[in-house]
This record gives structure tokens, C-alpha cells and sequence, in this order.
């Protein structure tokens, strides 16, 4: 147990200590910076992905189950509401009496006719076509292509001496969180009519390579990616972009690159 006066001097040596090897180890870290001033330059990149609009045609498989569960549920429901009321109305008019007041049977919308209705508005629709315009001219440049699957937004940039195909990314500036850099990137690679929701704040994958000691004076380049959804929009900026499915990634991007960035794209 400590008496008041004890306390005091031990809180006073505590916090003395305390900032003698805080200032150490600032001094210790300034010192090792000035040996080595080369360091790490922080990337953030976009995986921009714009979902399936449409569901997948069904394999052969999954056709089979699907028509057997519909004989299952055929065979084992119960009569709908419009189906007790055709029942009910086929069998009354079979029984017809003749006092019957025409008008009124004449004004009353039967469930045939109901039928008949349906029928016609079923005829008269015609649905939309699963291959687009964009999916019979191969056109990457549109997001209205391959409807059944989920694209990923890929832009051409210059690295160094040389233009890559990759996720949209760029160094982050000073005062501003990875996210933030992250954000600005994607309107500054789609432009002001493309809207996207980031999923989070954290990134969901990194890649890290080196510069050539001539190129720069750092060491190389650090890359956090964050995913992001397509809300609505299209790209407006000039730059070459393509919206590609995960198996076409592999024709634009590196080996090393293409590693990091599969490890984080999902298709179920």
C-alpha cells in the first residue's frame, strides 16, 4: 500500500521514465530513416465489379431436378383460390335454374374469363433477349455484356517506363486515408456519371513490387485493393478501360499481378 507522498513520487518517476524512452526511441527511429531514406510508396487500387444482372443457364443437371421438384409440388399442392372458384362455378353452371336474371349473369366476371385475360397480356409479352448487342460484337468497352456473369472494371496505366493493364490505382496524398485514396482514384478513372458503393473500409487484398534502382528513389510500391460495386453509371473518363469476367483477366493482366487479384474475386 502507498502513502499519498509515496504515490506522488512514484507517478513522477513513472512518467519521467516513461518519456525518456519515448524520446529514445524517436531518436533511434530518425536515426535509422536518415540511413535509409528510400522507403515504400502506398498504392490504393479499385476492384470495381459490376454483378450478374441475369441468372446462369441451368446445366443439364440442375434442368432434370428442376422439373422433377415441380412435378413434386404439382402433385402435392393444394387447389389456389382461382382454382376452388373455377370448380365451384363450372359445377353452378351446371345446375343452372331458369329464373335466373340474365343481366346479372351477363354483368358477373367469371374465372374463365379471368383466364381468358391473363392469357392475352402473356401473349403480348415478349422477354428480353439474353445475348446483348455487346455480347455479339465482343464489346469490352461495355458494361451491357455477359450478363449472367460478374465483370471486373480494368484500365490501362502507366508504371514506369511502361503501360499496364490494371485495377485502377494510384499513390495516396498526403492528410488522406487509403480509403479516401481509393475513392478518388475510381472518379478519377470513370469519371463523374459512374456511382459505386465500397464495401468496407478495410482492403480485401495487397501486391507489392519493387523499382528498378534507376527509375526512382524508393524502394517500390505497395498496392491495398478495395472492392467496390457497380450502382449505376458508365465510364465517361477518355482513358482505355474493359469490363472482363475473371477467366479474361488473364489475357490483360501479368502473372504476379494476376496472383493477388484472383485471390479476392469470387464467382459463385
Amino acid at each position: 500500500m502507498f502513502f499519498p507522498c509515496c504515490r506522488r513520487i512514484f507517478l513522477k518517476h513513472s512518467h519521467s521514465f516513461e518519456k525518456t524512452v519515448r524520446l529514445s526511441w524517436l531518436q533511434t527511429a530518425a536515426s535509422a530513416s536518415n540511413q535509409n531514406p528510400r522507403a515504400w510508396q502506398l498504392y490504393s487500387a479499385v476492384c470495381l465489379e459490376r454483378y450478374p444482372v441475369i441468372t446462369n443457364e441451368l446445366t443439364p443437371l440442375e434442368s432434370k431436378f428442376k422439373a422433377l421438384m415441380q412435378l413434386m409440388e404439382k402433385e402435392n399442392s393444394l387447389l389456389s383460390d382461382h382454382e376452388k372458384r373455377l370448380k365451384d362455378e363450372t359445377a353452378q353452371a351446371a345446375k343452372k335454374h331458369d329464373d335466373d336474371d340474365d343481366e346479372t349473369l351477363r354483368k358477373t366476371q367469371y374465372a374463365i374469363d379471368f383466364e381468358d385475360q391473363w392469357e392475352n397480356e402473356y401473349n403480348q409479352f415478349t422477354p428480353a433477349n439474353r445475348i446483348t448487342d455487346a455480347d455479339i460484337n465482343n464489346d469490352t468497352r461495355s458494361v451491357n455484356r455477359k450478363l449472367d456473369r460478374k465483370l471486373i472494371f480494368i484500365i490501362k496505366q502507366k508504371l514506369g517506363e511502361k503501360e499496364f493493364w490494371v485495377l485502377p490505382q494510384g499513390v495516396r496524398q498526403e492528410s488522406e486515408s487509403m480509403r479516401q485514396a481509393a475513392e478518388r482514384v475510381l472518379q478519377s478513372a470513370s469519371g463523374d456519371k459512374l456511382k459505386a458503393s465500397f464495401l468496407g473500409n478495410a482492403p480485401c487484398g495487397f501486391h507489392k513490387y519493387k523499382y528498378p534502382r534507376s527509375v526512382s528513389s524508393h524502394i517500390g510500391a505497395k498496392v491495398f485493393f478495395y472492392k467496390a460495386s457497380l450502382k449505376s453509371g458508365d465510364i465517361t473518363s477518355g482513358a482505355d478501360y474493359r469490363w472482363v469476367t475473371k477467366e479474361e483477366l488473364k489475357e490483360y493482366l501479368v502473372p504476379s499481378y494476376l496472383e493477388a487479384v484472383e485471390d479476392f474475386i469470387l464467382e459463385l
